[in-house]
């Protein structure tokens, strides 16, 4: 991606994918600013590299996640969490894509993935928020609430603010303290 500061416009790059042929679902980019990671329908990962906006590897190894992957957060050193459609999260070493944990969550698909500073949520279309901290296995989440009634359609954590969240569905947005 190329951005003219002057003209306030940004341009596309096309990354080459080696044979790889994709459906993204979702797409981040690492804390470094150095690799981008595409999850894709068929329930893999790409890795791109930014600078030379070529492919670097697909993952996790030897693991795919049926019904693909909808998010991945990358907020965590050399660490990916992604959410699937099967209401599963998953941690996935990043320097080597190796799967590492995996927890199926029981209220049906998981709709949104963010972080604080210490903790992952994952919000399931049922609207059940689980959260886990980064450090624990992921067999330790806990159901946070269940208390939304709406389909919520993102949560956000603010920068600067590691206790507090938004929530936005149909009807409403809710602000959150989940301070232990």
């Amino acid at each position: 991606m190329d951005l003219d500061r002057a003209k306030g416009k940004l341009q596309s790059l096309d990354c080459q994918l080696a044979q790889h042929k994709r459906f993204i679902n979702c797409v981040t980019l690492d804390a470094n600013d150095e690799s981008i990671y595409c999850g894709t329908r068929t329930g893999d990962i790409l890795e791109i590299i930014v600078e030379t906006a070529g492919y670097r590897r697909c993952g996790p190894v030897q693991k795919i996640f049926h019904g693909g992957i909808h998010q991945i957060n990358a907020a965590f050193p050399d660490t990916l969490i992604v959410s699937t459609a099967q209401g599963k999260i998953a941690k996935i070493k990043a320097s080597s894509m190796v799967f590492q944990d995996e927890v199926s969550l029981e209220s049906g698909p998981v709709v949104s993935l963010t972080n604080s500073r210490e903790k992952i949520y994952s919000l399931t279309a049922a609207g059940s928020l689980f959260s886990v901290l980064a450090t624990e296995p992921l067999s330790a989440v806990t159901c946070f609430t269940t208390s939304i009634t709406n389909p919520v359609s993102s949560m956000h954590f603010p920068a600067g603010f590691g206790e507090i969240f938004a929530l936005r569905s149909r009807d409403e947005i809710r602000i959150w303290n989940v301070a232990d």
